[in-house]
């Protein structure tokens, strides 16, 4: 109503104002009359002094929701044209539908892999082996480019990864969800996994890594995991110690990533090997800060790598130590990409143990603030309830009369036993066993129905007395004249003799 009627009124004001400034400039005047006297009127005269007007209320609200619809229609027509035909987004192809997340933009972090004359002189000072695995990896991810997305992008599609089904998965197995999962192009005898994070690496002298199954869900501040050195099988024998050429990497990355390569080699990756380099990006020779940024790593010891969502900042940890980065300018920060898969890799034979959350942490902040991936157990649904389980057949008749049945059996092989319908005739006169009892026939045993009792059964002594007494003429054929004291005595013997046989 005031919507209306606000500029209402301020449009006649303006109107009037307009006639009397016409008059003005025109040079005329109105003359004035004293003699008429204006006297005020109610606007609605005098029968409506205390009434609404409900037409005009009801054309403002017709009004008002007409114009919102309006304006909602017209929004996301303009919404889906310039998304359609003046953007170009990342297409998503699965199922045959494409999504568009978003505006394009430079998704692919920089590095020094991107310069091409940097990449070149790099790559003359590698051997032609290291060359060519270089090439390969970089190849690989041109084939299978990763799925790369901002996390300022496709805020409003769909997520293909982290959906409902995924966030329930994991709210049902919780830390256990995550599993780390071999790529099928490898030999069978280079990656072994046991009890979903129990890695076992067989491969000897070339690379090979292997990711989890489940990115980083990105709902929480912060994610921390742990990678713990199990086993080693080092050319030395008895010795816990890593030479420079044998490498154990622990990192994140995008999906998929070269199999055949260790992490922070490739685009989208970032690692701490176990010669104590920190690799981002690079699969070349490393600057002498950051060959030997963090410590060597050794048989028994604790890898923690976390990530802060919010920041997109990358840490790591060793036997419960938060590392410092200062003297590179410190952690790698700004790396918001929205799917990042753990991974591990290693050129040599050695088990490796990972917790996402599973099990108890060595860095204690992690225990405290519980920074693992998920909750320790999920919360699994309970399995369905029968209501009516007394009513459950336990044990059914095995007579089926059915006449697909009967069809199968020849009347040449049954006889005189059915009619020409296949219903069972009744037993001849003097048969003492039925064919098909009626007792058993059509019989289901449930739980209502079983007795409540196992049945009692008499001892063996008891019962051959019983028999021998309740024998005909068991006193009238006795021809020595023995007393029944006598035959009791006797009966007892046998039936002791009895229970032996």
């Amino acid at each position: 109503m005031f919507a209306v009627a606000w500029p209402y009124k301020y449009f006649t004001v303006f109107c009037l104002g307009g006639l009397v400034g016409s008059n003005f400039v025109c040079g005329q005047v109105l003359p004035r009359h004293e003699d008429n006297i204006y006297e005020s009127r109610p606007p609605y005269g005098d029968d409506f002094d205390n009434e609404f007007d409900v037409d005009l209320i009801l054309f403002s609200v017709l009004f008002m929701v007409s114009c919102y619809f309006l304006l909602t229609i017209i929004y996301f027509c303009i919404k889906y044209l310039v998304r359609r035909y003046l953007t170009t987004g990342i297409s998503l192809n699965g199922q045959g539908t494409t999504r568009i997340l978003g505006p394009a933009v430079n998704a692919r972090w920089p590095s020094a892999l991107d310069d091409e004359n940097v990449v070149r002189d790099k790559l003359a000072k590698m051997s032609p082996e290291e060359q060519f695995y270089y090439k390969q990896g970089e190849e690989f991810i041109r084939q299978n480019p990763p799925l790369v997305i901002p996390e300022a992008i496709g805020t409003d599609a769909e997520d293909p990864i982290i959906n409902e089904q995924t966030l329930q998965f994991i709210e049902e197995e919780g830390a256990h969800a995550w599993e780390f999962q071999p790529n099928a192009n490898l030999p069978n005898d280079t990656i072994l996994v046991e009890n979903r994070t129990e890695i076992t690496f067989l491969n000897y002298n070339y690379d090979a890594s292997v990711m989890a199954n489940l990115p980083i869900p990105r709902i929480n501040r912060i994610y921390y995991c742990e990678f713990k050195i199990f086993e080693l099988n080092t050319a030395g024998s008895g010795n816990n110690q890593l030479s420079d050429s044998e490498l154990i990497s622990f990192g994140l990355c995008t999906s998929p990533y070269p199999y055949f390569r260790l992490p922070g080699r490739h685009h989208h990756s970032i690692a701490y090997d176990s010669s104590g380099g920190r690799r981002f990006n690079d699969s070349f020779e490393q600057a002498p800060e950051l060959a030997s940024l963090f410590p060597r790593c050794e048989k028994g010891d604790v890898i923690g790598i976390g990530y802060r969502s919010n920041s997109g900042t990358v840490f790591f940890t060793r036997n419960g130590k938060k590392l410092k980065e200062k003297s590179v300018g410190g952690h790698i920060k700004g790396w918001k990409l929205k799917y990042l898969y753990p991974i591990v890799g290693a050129n040599l034979p050695c088990k490796v143990h990972v917790n996402f959350g599973t099990h108890g942490f060595v860095y204690i902040e992690a225990n405290v603030k519980k920074w693992g991936y998920a909750k320790l157990n999920g919360i699994k649904l309970p399995p369905p309830s029968y209501e009516d389980y007394d009513q459950d057949v336990l044990v059914e008749s095995n007579y089926e009369d059915d006449l697909s049945d009967n069809e199968s059996v020849s009347t040449s092989e049954v006889g005189n036993v059915v009619d020409r319908e296949g219903h069972l005739l009744p037993p001849p006169p003097g048969f003492e066993f039925s064919t098909s009892p009626s007792s058993v026939v059509g019989d289901e045993y449930t739980l209502n129905s079983l007795p409540a009792e196992p049945p009692s059964y008499i001892s063996d002594d008891h019962e051959s007395i019983e028999i021998q007494n309740s024998a005909p003429g068991a006193g009238d054929s006795r021809e020595d004249g023995k007393s029944s004291h006598d035959d009791n005595d006797e009966a007892k013997k046998n039936a002791f003799v009895n229970q032996f046989l």
